[in-house]
């Protein structure tokens, strides 16, 4: 029997026999479905279809909108924001019904993020302010942590150092000695993502290499710290350092099919070549990375790309071809430091 279908009948027989537990059942559900997704689509959607009509014929809100947020986290890790928005737009409202603050913080997290992905930060400073505010009212460490990391993240896209640094700080004093590895993994991954913006790399390295400390090979953010250092070693001339943990992410994104991604891995291996004078392999990987971007309209990264291949342009004497990206560049979302990912939580 197919396993996906079978899954399917596991599920739903777990369900009709736990009549009277609906709450109980539907929440451990979805702590199921959340093992899923991103890693195994079939399984996902499979048990998230049965969550969501489950939840949906109880009037569970809450359980309802977290289905739905998790349709949303796996659409963010394929780089489909303006999909992932469509679920959050849902969501929040199933979790203003339920009253769920908690469950509102985490929707407002990704909603921040996806606009972040689509280079649109007015819209994600506006759902920020809104994550900031729900979050204190909660109490919740953790949900006021979150909070500030999503912040943090908004002010990395738009190089604002100090402003990095201050949430992030801020958002590793709330944690405290709470035990959570994946939030204080990103918090430092956040302030290495500060130094390698101010162009200090050896602190950028030092806080990179503390975050990977915190996750496990099997982490969905992983592949985003390894970019990052393969980033770093770029700019330190170390480049078996570089091209090793670009291979790495390289792999776990292929894997994971995580297409938007993978363009600023392939970004880097052509920043990477350029940095070694290689101009033919830079223009290689630039066009790639410009083909995956285009593929799932990803401005950001695609930006990042066109400033870089004008230059291997210029190296190589293809001036037409030059002055073309040049043009295309300009008319690009102004974004800065493209070549740092954010890690998203989950």
């Amino acid at each position: 029997m197919n396993r996906v279908l079978l899954l399917t009948l596991i599920c739903t027989a777990s369900i009709s026999s736990l009549r009277g537990q609906e709450k109980v059942s539907l929440d451990s559900l979805n702590q199921l479905s959340k093992t899923y997704v991103c890693v195994e689509k079939d399984r996902f959607d499979s048990l998230s279809e049965i969550i969501i009509d489950q939840a949906k014929f109880e009037n569970q809100y809450s359980q309802w909108a977290y289905a739905l947020t998790l349709r949303a986290y796996g659409q963010i890790c394929i780089g489909n924001f303006r999909e992932s928005l469509l679920f959050l737009s849902k969501a929040r409202d199933l979790y203003d019904l339920a009253g769920d603050s908690k469950g509102m913080g985490k929707a407002l997290s990704y909603t921040v993020h996806s606009y972040s992905g689509l280079s649109q930060m007015d819209s994600a400073l506006y759902y920020s302010n809104q994550q900031v505010e729900m979050a204190k009212v909660t109490s919740d460490t953790i949900t006021i942590a979150t909070a500030y990391l999503a912040r943090s993240g908004i002010h990395t896209n738009l190089s604002q150092i100090d402003s990095i640094i201050f949430y992030a700080i801020k958002g590793l004093g709330i944690l405290g000695n709470v035990t959570h590895d994946g939030l204080r993994g990103s918090l430092n991954m956040t302030i290495g993502n500060a130094h390698y913006q101010n162009e200090d790399y050896s602190q950028a390295a030092n806080y990179f290499t503390l975050a990977t400390k915190f996750f496990n090979e099997k982490s969905m953010n992983i592949g985003s710290i390894y970019h990052n250092l393969g980033s770093v070693f770029t700019k330190l001339n170390m480049f078996d350092s570089s091209f090793y943990y670009f291979n790495k992410t390289i792999s776990i994104n292929k894997r994971l099919n995580r297409k938007h991604l993978l363009a600023y891995n392939y970004q880097g291996l052509a920043e990477n070549y350029y940095t070694m004078g290689n101009c033919e392999k830079s223009i290689e990987y630039n066009l790639l990375a410009m083909a995956m971007s285009e593929e799932i309209g990803e401005k950001r990264s695609y930006a990042g790309v066109l400033v870089n291949i004008t230059q291997c342009y210029i190296e190589v004497g293809a001036f037409a071809k030059a002055v073309e990206s040049a043009g295309r560049a300009v008319t690009m979302t102004k974004v800065s430091r493209p070549e740092i990912w954010l890690q998203v939580k989950s």
